[in-house]
């Protein structure tokens, strides 16, 4: 399990071919100075597990199945990632608790320059819509006046966002980003 905050950046050292499957070679600039062999790893929000680690550089290998769902298929030498440790018992939950498991990919239609920020706008698959709820005023009010108000939770890349509106049926989203922790690169 992971929260959804990026704790450092990496860069791809190297990516070699095996089959239908890919060996990442990271550099992870010292974020894995505690971690073992088998101990899981977000990458882009993608849960890997390391299969070797020697002075803040790991291996990890990614099978068809998370590089048909995720962007580590479309990354090069150099191309920097997005990297979080797994969380504990003892890990401070600044974030939400999110699994690491990759259910699409979805396309960026746009990114709104805001005054606090960016609005980014993003098409997601039919068969996932229903799995992104947004509960409006009326309905929150009526479960229970105390709580707050229940809203979607999405993460790209790793990083978690709220979603702020739904258009439906284009399937389209947006959440608002009050500080830009990432940068879209095009590949």
């Amino acid at each position: 399990m992971f929260t959804g905050i990026i704790q450092a950046l990496g860069t791809v050292q190297s990516v070699t071919v095996e089959g239908d499957a890919k060996i990442f070679k990271v550099d992870t600039f010292g974020l894995v100075c505690n971690s073992q062999v088998g101990d899981s790893l977000s990458i882009n929000g993608a849960c890997m597990t390391l299969t070797a680690i020697e002075a803040g550089v790991v291996w990890f290998t990614t099978i068809s199945e998370s590089l048909n769902l995720t962007n580590l298929n479309d990354l090069l030498n150099g191309s920097p990632v997005n990297l979080e440790l797994a969380a504990t018992l003892n890990t401070v939950l600044g974030g939400h608790i999110v699994s690491g498991h990759i259910d699409t990919m979805a396309e960026l239609i746009e990114i709104i320059p805001k005054a606090t920020g960016q609005e980014v706008w993003i098409n997601v698959p039919k068969k996932l819509m229903k799995f992104i709820i947004l509960m409006n005023q009326k309905f929150n009010s009526f479960i229970s006046p105390l709580l707050k108000p229940i809203r979607a939770l999405i993460t790209m890349l790793g990083i978690y966002f709220f979603v702020k509106d739904l258009v439906l049926p284009s399937h389209s989203l947006f959440f608002q980003i009050r500080r830009c922790f990432f940068q879209v690169v095009p590949i």
